[in-house]
């Protein structure tokens, strides 16, 4: 029988690292809004308008230094040495010529200077058309402008500075054919930014993941196109309805996380531009008061939504900038979930001061990392969460409160596709959070 050897710990520079950062972030804006109503009729147009502008700076320097175990000296002493605990590997005696040495392994992509400019105006109107419908119109213009200076890994200049104007319109239509009912018609035109970490060529390691991220020079802002369909019905008071709505989202560019190909032995995430994907779906929202049960539920309401979701994103096939190639042709957005359910019970005591609820969620399974070079894609399996809180007002201006979060505590469980089946990526155990707090009122 083979003897168990103990377990060693490996003094590599490029996996034995201390890391020291220093972020610095300056926020900047101001907004100004205006409305004008012209006309007495209430019907009539009221104008809206305003002006907004935000701006963001960030200097970012980071310093890495690895531990090596130079050649030389008593093989034997050191080998046992490293077989004890971290204290007795880093003590200091052990930082000699023929034992520990610091080398620096920074890295020239490990520091960069950006900044964010946006600047932006909207008109909007208001008004009512014939006796039931009502108009809300207008548009945004935006400019914006990001910059990113920083180094590649050889030491070259890199200089990103994307620059857009961006017309976003948007129109709400909202007919009312009865007194407890409405349908809401609806477009806009959105956008998302990426962020500066994910513009960034710097690379840095994620200990909860076990991943590296680096950022991608060539991400593109999204633009998204959202279409929204909603009937709504008030049954008996205005905190009753029963609604269904329809969704669709068409996005360009959409900004995912994807996995790099990679020759070391943790994997590398990173952020990459689809071509194109669209989003659509179906959604189901009740919220009931249940005392047509009995009038002793009279404080007692039952909400609860359901959607679902279909999406698929579109490539076009060409090489990105580190020469790798998607794995699909066609697949789901990542992020976005199949189905989300969310159901809860609340009860509100408006004379004894109790108030309780109990909250149910559950989320489809969603890509959370792209498969990317011939690696599969990272899912995020479901999960059910269950959370309760409960409250009691004391003497008007006292008030206690206990809450129970995920009080099943199920694994967050991700899976990886491989061509030999599906293969666990990581799983993270929580457990419930539990707090009691006390509020005074003065």
């Amino acid at each position: 029988m083979e003897e168990e050897q103990p377990l060693r710990f490996q003094l590599d520079q490029s996996l034995t690292t201390r890391y020291f950062g220093k972020l610095l972030d300056k926020n900047k804006g101001v907004s100004l809004d205006l409305t004008f109503t012209p006309f007495e009729d209430p019907s009539l147009p009221s104008i809206k308008t305003g002006f907004a502008f935000d701006f963001k700076d960030r200097n970012f320097d980071a310093r890495s230094f690895g531990f090596k175990n130079k050649p030389g000296g008593n093989f034997a002493k050191k080998d046992s040495i490293l077989t004890g605990s971290v204290e007795e590997i880093f003590a200091s005696e052990n930082f000699a010529p023929n034992f520990i040495e610091i080398v620096e392994i920074t890295k020239p992509s490990d520091s960069y200077v950006s900044s964010q400019n946006v600047t932006g105006t909207y008109i909007a109107l208001d008004f009512t058309l014939l006796s039931n419908v009502k108009i809300v119109t207008g548009a945004r213009y935006e400019y914006s402008k990001q910059e990113l200076n920083s180094k590649s890994l050889t030491n070259a200049d890199v200089k990103v500075s994307p620059e857009y104007h961006d017309v976003l319109p948007s129109v709400t239509l909202t007919w009312q054919p009865t007194n407890n009912m409405n349908v809401r018609a609806a477009f806009s035109k959105t956008l998302a930014r990426p962020e500066f970490r994910e513009l960034a060529p710097f690379s840095y390691y994620d200990f909860i993941q076990n991943e590296i991220v680096q950022g991608n020079v060539d991400l593109k802002r999204s633009l998204i196109n959202n279409f929204d369909l909603r009937y709504e019905f008030y049954p008996q008071r205005a905190s009753d309805l029963i609604a269904v709505s329809f969704f669709f989202k068409q996005f360009n560019d959409p900004i995912e996380q994807v996995f790099l190909p990679s020759s070391s032995f943790e994997p590398i995430r990173s952020f990459q531009n689809a071509k194109s994907a669209n989003n659509y779906g179906l959604e189901l929202e009740i919220r009931k008061t249940l005392d047509f049960i009995s009038p002793i539920f009279n404080e007692l309401s039952f909400s609860g939504n359901i959607s679902l979701i279909k999406s698929d994103v579109e490539f076009d096939g060409a090489a990105s900038s580190n020469g790798s190639t998607y794995q699909e042709a066609k697949r789901p957005m990542e992020g976005q979930a199949e189905y989300v359910f969310n159901s809860g019970l609340y009860y509100d005591g408006y004379e004894n001061g109790l108030s309780a609820s109990l909250v149910y969620n559950k989320v489809g399974q969603k890509i959370d990392k792209v498969g990317f070079g011939g690696l599969g894609d990272v899912i995020e399996m479901p999960r059910d969460q269950v959370d309760f809180s409960i409250s009691k007002k004391i003497f008007n201006s006292l008030t206690l409160k206990f809450v129970v979060k995920d009080i099943l505590a199920q694994d967050y469980l991700y899976i990886q596709r491989a061509p030999g089946g599906d293969r666990t990526a990581l799983r993270i155990k929580k457990g419930s959070d539990v707090s009691l707090g006390v509020s005074y009122k003065f």
